[in-house]
């Protein structure tokens, strides 16, 4: 759960406004780590993302990288690696729109916004955003 509060302080500090301090708890963390949904990066736990296969659609959610080695590019690299090692054909990503490091990643990445949405339980940090990209 240090990598879960070190990536709320993050987003606390840039303005980010997409998660609450119930979520992601450790219940929903846990939930994805025993069903196999957590994809982790690094040694001593430097990164993770929760990856959801539906069909042809692979959603990733819940991308937290350290602080401490934040803009060295790990970011880039899971999306990379999911994108390569997934058999879905389309890639999705949901992102509140003050979330800017993810928007320009995924931007630099080929990913196209398809929707915004308010998410009913987070509809004071206003618009989500939706991206994809086919592979």
């Amino acid at each position: 759960m240090d990598l879960v509060r070190d990536a709320k302080r993050q987003m606390i500090q840039n303005n980010v406004y997409q998660w609450t301090k119930d979520y992601p708890n450790e219940q929903i963390v846990r939930s994805d780590i025993e069903n196999g949904l957590v994809w982790f990066y690094g040694p001593g736990l430097k990164a993770c993302v929760t990856i959801i296969e539906h069909a042809d659609k692979c959603l990733l959610k819940r991308l937290m990288v350290r602080s401490s080695i934040s803009g060295e590019g790990l970011a880039r690299y899971m999306i990379d690696d999911v994108i390569t090692r997934t058999r879905a054909s389309v890639v999705e990503v949901t992102t509140n729109h003050t979330n800017r490091p993810m928007i320009h990643l995924l931007t630099r990445e080929h990913f196209n916004p398809v929707n915004e949405l308010i998410m009913k339980e987070r509809s004071k940090f206003g618009k989500f955003i939706t991206f994809q990209k086919y592979l």
